[in-house]
């Protein structure tokens, strides 16, 4: 009764929130009378079981069975450094790079079907400029590809492939510039330069498949 009569009031309060306050301090008050009498009866059994005071000094000095053994830290995934994968990073390039090939290849026949086509009244610089636009596209989804794997190769194969992206953007770039040309003399420019492009992109793919399978 005691530690009920102690309670302060709480008129502001719900009248379910007040009830649960009470209902708690209630809880409280016999948890504390309980919690003392715990400790009563722990002290006098702590008492009667406490060993003499010449064994308490010997079990002080014994050491302890097991020793402690502090292991050292494990590195973290973000400690380890990745190990280059260059083989992988070429095998999806390759892959690409065939995809381009298959284009590239269906592209050139496009162009050579509009000479066909012109002779029968069609637009021959709209249709070429389709195929070179077809070509810039497919290039572009090959840089792509390249760097997506890139960043998994080192050394020798990093460098390759870094050439292999250069030449394919060049290319792409070339042939996009092309797009919509019908003056003959800008033509054959832009053919010197796409036919250099295919030459230094075949050179290039050569030499990271070399670097990077191997």
């Amino acid at each position: 009764m005691g530690c009920m009569m102690g309670l302060p009031m709480r008129p502001r309060l719900p009248l379910v929130l007040g009830l649960l306050a009470v209902g708690l301090a209630v809880a409280g008050c016999g948890a504390v009378e309980s919690l003392k009498d715990t400790e009563t009866a722990t002290e006098a059994q702590a008492a009667e079981a406490a060993p003499p005071e010449e064994t308490a000094a010997v079990m002080a000095e014994e050491p302890p069975a097991e020793a402690v053994v502090e292991s050292a830290p494990m590195e973290t995934a973000e400690e380890v450094p990745a190990a280059a994968d260059n083989a992988g990073a070429w095998s999806e390039i390759d892959a690409g790079a065939q995809r381009f090939a298959g284009k590239l290849d269906a592209a050139t026949q496009a162009i050579a079907s509009c000479q066909t086509e012109a002779a029968a009244g069609e637009d021959f610089t709209a249709c070429q400029g389709a195929a070179f636009e077809a070509i810039a596209a497919a290039g572009d989804e090959l840089v792509a590809i390249v760097d997506a794997a890139a960043p998994r190769a080192d050394g020798d194969c990093r460098a390759a492939l870094e050439a292999l992206r250069s030449s394919t953007a060049e290319m792409s770039a070339d042939h996009r510039a092309a797009v919509g040309m019908s003056d003959l003399t800008s033509l054959e420019t832009a053919y010197a330069e796409i036919a250099a492009d295919m030459s230094a992109y075949a050179d290039a793919a050569m030499a990271a498949g070399g670097a990077c399978a191997g």
